[in-house]
C-alpha cells in the first residue's frame, strides 16, 4: 500500500480562540489540540491519542476547578471524532442548507453553535490511536490499541493524564459515546475506577458522573465474541421493527397519526403479534398468517407478497435493499430518511460511500475538518486526517475481560448517583431504538438512573434542526442535574 511520506513524528500543541453566543450571550472560549503520546514499558512512544478541548474562558480559576468537564469520541472502532465534533459539540457546527440531502461538494460552512455546551461545561473531543489525527507511531504495537480492553486502556490512560494536567479531578465528570463509543464509554466506567483486574493493576478511582450512549452499540460484543453462551438471542426482526415503521412513516407517512403513535403501535404489535408468529414458525394457523403479514407491509410499507415470498423475518440490515427493489430507491442505514437510487448491477456497494446517508454527509463533514474547521483550531501542522480507518476496524480483537453491558451493570450498582441517557434516532437502521431499549431492559438499576430518549433523527441524532434542539436541551438537563 503506497502512502505519502511524512517527517519524523514531533507531539504537537497547537491554540485557537474564539466566541460563541448562547442563549444571547458571548462566551469566550479557548481551544487546545494536542497529542497524547503512549509509550511502551521502555519508554518508546508507540502511539498517539489526539484531544481537542474547549475551554470556557470567562471563569474565576475556583469555578474552573469544580467546571464539569465532558470527554467525548465517536466509534467505528477505526472512526475519528469528527461528527461529535462538528455536528454537535463545537462552538461552530455544520450548515447544512438541507440535512437530509446535503451538498457534497465545496464550499463548507460553519454556523454558531447556539445550543453549544460551553456554557455549562468544558469539553474534550478524542480522537483514538490511528483515527482521525491519532496516529500508530510503532507498526508492531497496534495489539496495544486495536481492541476493546486495549482501546479502552489507552483512553482511560489519556483521561486520567487530562485531569491531572489541567487540575480537573474536583469537577464532574461526563462520558460521550456514538455507535462502538457507547461500548468504549461503558467499558471506561471500569478502567477508570481501576483494581488488580486491569491492565495499571491500579485502583485509579475516578468516578464518572454519567454518560451519554448515543447510537447505542452496547450488544456488538457480545454478537461478536465467540463464545456461544454469549451470543444475542432475541430475534432482531423484532426489535428492529419500529425503525424500520419509522423510516416507513418517513416516506410514506400515516394519516391520522403522529410519527411517535405510529412507531408505538409498531411496537406493539411487535411484541406480541409478530413475537408470538416467529416463535409458532410452521405451526402457526392460516389466518393468523394472513394477518401477521397484513400488518407487517402496514408498518413496513413493503408488500404482502414479499413476505409470502421471502418468510416474516424483514431486518433492518435487510430493510434498505429490500425497500430500495420496491420504490426504486435505497435508503441510508444510518439514517433512514436519506435516499440514493438503487445500485443494481453494483457487486461490491462500499458501507459508506454507497450508503444513502453516510455516502452524502461525509464528504462536507471532512472537508470541514480538512479546511475552515484546522483553521478555526488553529492546526498549521500538515498530517492526513482519517475520518474512519477501516484498517484498524478490520484488526480489532473483540474479546475482552467483560462485555460492555457487564461493565455498565457494575458501574450502576457501584454508584446510585451514577446517570445514564441513552439518545436513539429514530430512523437509525444500524444502531436501532428497539435494540436499545432492550439491552437496558436486561440491566438492574435505580429508577432515574436510566433515561431513554428517542430523537426524530438518524444514527447520528443531531442532524436536523428538530431533533437538533430536542437533544441539545436534554443533554444541557443531564449535565446541570
Amino acid at each position: 500500500m503506497l502512502k505519502m511520506q511524512e517527517s519524523v513524528f514531533e507531539p504537537s500543541v497547537f491554540t485557537g480562540a474564539g466566541t460563541v453566543e448562547i442563549d444571547g450571550k458571548e462566551i469566550p472560549y479557548q481551544v487546545i489540540s494536542e497529542d497524547n503520546v503512549l509509550t511502551d514499558e521502555t519508554g518508546k512512544p508507540v502511539g498517539s491519542v489526539f484531544t481537542y478541548s474547549y475551554f470556557r474562558k470567562d471563569l474565576t480559576e475556583a469555578e474552573v476547578k469544580e467546571r464539569p468537564v465532558l470527554f467525548a469520541f465517536n466509534g467505528g472502532p477505526g472512526s475519528s471524532s469528527i461528527w461529535l465534533h462538528w455536528g454537535l459539540l463545537s462552538p461552530k457546527k455544520i450548515d447544512f442548507e438541507n440535512p437530509v440531502d446535503p451538498e457534497q461538494n465545496g464550499p463548507y460552512r460553519l454556523e454558531n453553535n447556539d445550543r453549544c455546551l460551553l456554557d455549562v461545561c468544558d469539553m474534550v473531543l478524542i480522537d483514538p490511536v490511528d483515527c482521525g489525527f491519532g496516529q500508530l507511531l510503532d507498526p508492531a504495537a497496534g495489539g496495544q490499541f486495536f481492541g476493546v480492553d486495549q482501546d479502552a486502556n489507552s483512553i482511560a490512560l489519556v483521561i486520567e493524564k487530562w485531569l491531572l494536567r489541567y487540575g480537573r479531578m474536583n469537577a464532574p465528570k461526563y462520558i460521550m459515546g456514538e455507535s462502538y463509543g457507547t461500548l468504549r464509554a461503558s467499558l471506561l466506567l471500569n478502567f477508570l475506577m481501576g483494581g488488580p483486574t486491569f491492565p495499571n493493576m491500579a485502583c485509579t478511582s475516578i468516578a464518572i458522573d454519567g454518560i451519554i450512549l448515543m447510537g447505542s452499540a452496547l450488544d456488538v460484543d457480545v454478537a461478536m465474541n465467540p463464545n456461544p453462551m454469549l451470543q444475542k438471542t432475541m430475534e432482531p426482526s423484532v426489535l428492529q421493527l419500529p425503525t424500520i415503521a419509522a423510516v416507513r412513516y418517513y416516506h410514506q407517512p400515516e394519516a391520522g397519526l403522529s410519527l411517535s403513535e405510529f412507531v408505538e403501535k409498531a411496537q406493539d404489535f411487535a411484541a406480541d403479534t409478530y413475537l408470538r408468529a416467529l416463535y409458532m414458525g410452521n405451526r402457526l394457523a392460516k389466518e393468523e398468517l394472513a394477518d401477521c403479514i397484513s400488518k407487517l407491509a402496514y408498518f413496513t410499507g413493503m408488500p404482502e407478497n414479499w413476505f409470502r415470498t421471502n418468510g416474516l423475518r424483514l431486518t433492518a440490515a435487510a430493510f434498505p435493499k429490500a425497500y430500495g427493489e420496491v420504490f426504486g430507491k435505497i435508503v441510508g442505514t444510518y439514517d433512514g430518511r436519506y435516499t440514493m437510487p438503487l445500485y443494481h448491477d453494483l457487486k461490491m456497494p462500499d458501507p459508506v460511500a454507497d450508503d444513502g446517508a453516510m455516502g452524502k454527509y461525509t464528504a462536507y463533514y471532512s472537508g470541514i475538518m480538512n479546511g475552515i474547521g484546522k483553521d478555526l483550531l488553529g492546526i498549521t501542522r500538515e498530517r492526513p486526517y482519517k475520518a474512519i480507518n477501516f484498517a484498524v476496524n478490520g484488526a480489532w480483537n473483540y474479546q475482552g475481560m467483560r462485555t460492555a453491558m457487564e461493565a455498565l451493570q457494575e458501574a450502576l450498582r457501584r454508584n446510585p448517583k451514577f446517570k445514564v441517557l441513552v439518545a436513539n434516532g429514530m430512523f437509525d437502521l444500524c444502531t436501532t431504538m428497539g435494540e436499545a431499549k432492550y439491552n437496558f431492559s436486561q440491566l438492574y438499576y435505580e429508577e432515574g438512573q436510566v433515561i431513554i430518549k428517542d430523537y426524530p433523527s438518524g444514527h447520528m441524532a443531531y442532524i436536523g434542526d428538530e431533533s437538533y434542539a430536542m437533544l441539545a436541551e436534554d443533554l444541557h438537563t443531564f449535565i446541570q442535574k
